[in-house]
């Protein structure tokens, strides 16, 4: 039983860490770098009423966009 414990308390540890250190990820972005205006905003309330998921989706999320947006920047390069 103590050992289901540890396991739960380890488990609640990793994912407070990756939700502090996502967090951190989202409030150091800029406005501009969301493409809606209320983005952020919206991103900042998921992590709070969705506070297991939001870190992960987040971390989805930003991996997604950066790679929509280094596409299109090189698409925008070749046409030069």
């Amino acid at each position: 039983m103590d050992l289901l414990i540890a396991f739960y308390c380890l488990i609640g540890v990793v994912i407070l860490v990756v939700w502090i250190y996502q967090f951190v990820q989202l409030m150091l972005l800029c406005d501009s770098d969301f493409p809606g205006k209320y983005d952020k905003t919206l991103w900042a309330a998921a992590f709070i009423l969705a506070f297991i998921v939001a870190p992960f989706a987040f971390l989805w999320w930003k991996a997604a966009y950066r790679s929509m947006l280094a596409q299109g920047q090189a698409t925008d390069d070749e046409r030069s």
